[in-house]
């Protein structure tokens, strides 16, 4: 394990835990390991046919206590890693929510700003139309009272005139 402990970074990588193969030579390299293009120097097996070395080396760990420590903490910077990369991604979708959130509230603003500007629009269409109508129901008041006899308040309201027309017009 002491072996282990020194050569520790030659030994395990980043992650997760891998066993090199000790560097061999030539025809030695070919004996032990076969003559297969991925078994080249110092390169990691996949573990498909070699884990029990994963499992003898975490005994020796456990029993000795020496390397414990550092797989240890190896594991808690690597959970800690995992943790923040959750976290990361935890606010990612936040953000995300947020901003489709915003562009669901602005569209709907937006489809309000439109709506209020055609209300106002059709409103500043009624005013004119009513307008208009004040004109022609002042006209035809006037025609009526020019030939009506008895009328004799020109100050009528507009319920007085509209009035003074429909019975006009009832009576012709």
């Amino acid at each position: 394990m002491d072996l282990v402990e020194e050569h520790w970074e030659d030994v395990t990588g980043e992650m997760p835990l891998k066993i090199s193969y000790p560097e061999l030579e030539g025809r030695q390299r070919r004996i032990v390991i076969g003559y297969s293009p991925k078994n080249t120097r110092w390169s990691y097996h996949d573990g498909g046919s070699w884990p029990v070395l994963l499992w003898l080396l975490t005994a020796a760990c456990i029993k000795t206590g020496c390397v414990a420590f550092a797989l240890a903490e190896q594991d808690h910077a690597l959970m800690e890693a995992e943790k923040f990369k959750d976290r990361a991604e935890v606010m990612s979708h936040k953000l995300n929510d947020s901003q489709k959130r915003l562009e669901e509230l602005n569209s709907d603003a937006n489809r309000s700003q439109e709506f209020l500007l055609r209300l106002e629009a059709d409103l500043s269409k009624q005013g004119k139309e009513i307008e208009i109508f004040k004109k022609v129901v002042n006209k035809f008041y006037e025609i009526g009272h020019q030939t009506s006899v008895g009328i004799e308040d020109e100050d009528n309201g507009w319920d007085d005139k509209c009035s003074y027309i429909l019975d006009d017009l009832a009576e012709t």
